[in-house]
């Protein structure tokens, strides 16, 4: 059974490591993003004696979740994709959403094997609680599993030399989806399959809808990772439009980030001025939070904010011309997949 948490990319690393595995054993996997303590269940529920791998993925919003679902699913290789500011309003502090992942690595019995990032600023902490074997990943010289020589096609297209060897080119968007990549190589390598079958296996992944899904509709691009929003995943959501070359207007809709607590006005103002330094053209912003974002985008580029949703779609369609890019993003409460075209 393998196990999989983290702030952001659980769900992408899930359905990459499902679908290498599915190439040499019988694999069950978490529905969706069935990852609680009633989605965890439902999906061993439907074990039967054919299965040989088992990967599930946990989520969390406070402390002692991650520990319960540890018990109940008993993993035999533990992974935490990174630990980022989702549900911080939940927490004390960013130390605190990684003691609570860790309950993974800590879990009883321990996991045979822990996967870890080794560019996450909580792998020292990470380390010095694991026992057993260890395996590491990211783009630090010293990962087992390392990305180096990272280049980007004109759709976001990630290619990397992994160990600074064999040729790996992802067929999905954005630099986050390298370390989803590399944990999943970590995972399917200690199940004993050979590096060229777990890359060749790439080109079959499908990813879920609503996770930096790229389409093209009437002459208009549209990026779609409508799922979930935290400061994370929209740091990533940036990096990923600013590989993108588009001919039109880099458009982006916003709705708010949920689940920040003290932290909320300053999360939305940062996102502001990232929005500033970046390459988008056009802001719409949903909800009262990104208001904040709103009123903290400056220079050369139209933004506007609504309370409702149906006055944003109005102002966008007005908006949109062949060519260009729109981008979509908020937390799931939000409901951001109203604005994707039918």
């Amino acid at each position: 059974l393998i196990a999989i948490t983290g702030s952001c990319g659980k769900t992408t690393t899930k359905e990459i490591t499902s679908s290498m595995l599915s190439s040499k054993f019988k694999v069950l996997k978490s529905l969706h993003n069935y990852n609680n303590l009633i989605g965890l269940p439902l999906t061993l529920f439907n074990l039967t004696h054919k299965e040989e791998v088992i990967v599930v993925e946990m989520g969390m919003s406070h402390p002692g979740e991650i520990k319960r679902l540890a018990e109940i699913a008993q993993p035999d290789i533990a992974v935490v994709t990174n630990v980022g500011r989702a549900h911080i309003g939940f927490f004390n502090s960013l130390k605190d959403v990684a003691k609570a992942k860790a309950e993974l690595y800590r879990s009883s019995p321990r996991p045979k094997i822990s996967i870890l990032n080794r560019d996450d600023k909580f792998f020292s902490y990470f380390l010095s609680i694991i026992d057993g074997e260890k395996i590491t990943f990211g783009t630090n010289r010293k990962s087992d599993f390392r990305a180096e020589k990272i280049t980007f096609d004109s759709f976001g297209r990630a290619s990397f030399y992994l160990n600074g060897k064999r040729k790996v080119k992802l067929p999905f968007l954005g630099r986050g989806n390298i370390y989803n990549v590399l944990a999943s190589l970590a995972i399917a390598s200690s199940m004993g399959m050979e590096i060229e079958e777990i890359i060749s296996s790439l080109s079959k992944v499908v990813l879920l809808p609503g996770r930096s899904n790229l389409s093209k509709m009437n002459g208009v691009y549209i990026l779609d990772d409508t799922y979930n929003a935290n400061p994370s995943s929209f740091n990533n959501l940036l990096e990923t439009i600013e590989s993108i070359k588009v001919k039109g207007k880099k458009i982006l809709v916003l709705g708010d980030m949920l689940e920040l607590g003290k932290d909320v006005e300053e999360e939305h103002i940062k996102a502001g001025k990232l929005i500033s330094n970046s390459s988008i053209d056009v802001l719409i912003t949903i909800g009262e939070k990104t208001e904040f974002t709103a009123k903290a985008t400056s220079g050369n580029r139209k933004v506007w904010y609504f309370n409702d949703q149906d006055n944003a779609r109005k102002k966008l369609k007005g908006l949109l011309d062949k060519g260009d890019l729109l981008v979509i993003k908020g937390s799931r409460a939000m409901g951001m997949e109203k604005f994707l075209p039918c």
